[in-house]
């Protein structure tokens, strides 16, 4: 979880909600950063995934949730996680599930 200034303080509710819907599920905060700047989302999301990667997660156990960001934040955490082998989520405000997006890259010829 990379937190607003703003949404810092929510970290414990957070947890315990992942923990209530998906029971077991690892949750790890880091930052916070400034949703609307580019650079810091982007410092802290690559600080976060080093960090995440040092203790031993494959790149393939993290996913990276884009639903409540702001469109800076879920522009950075796209551009950073489709190329690679982490999952990318989103919740849908219309059917209420968390849909998961796993995009190749697309070959240059």
């Amino acid at each position: 979880m990379i937190p607003s200034e703003q949404s810092k303080d929510y970290y414990k509710h957070f947890e315990e909600v992942v923990n209530k819907l998906f029971g077991g599920l690892s949750v790890e905060q880091f930052g916070p950063a400034n949703y609307d700047d580019f650079d810091d989302i982007q410092k802290a999301m690559r600080s976060a995934l080093k960090e995440l990667q040092s203790r031993g997660y494959k790149k393939s156990e993290i996913i990276v949730g884009i639903t409540g960001g702001t469109s800076a934040f879920s522009v950075v955490a796209s551009a950073l996680t489709l190329p690679s082998k982490m999952a990318l989520s989103y919740y849908t405000q219309n059917v209420g599930k968390v849909v998961y997006v796993n995009i190749e890259p697309v070959e240059n010829k």
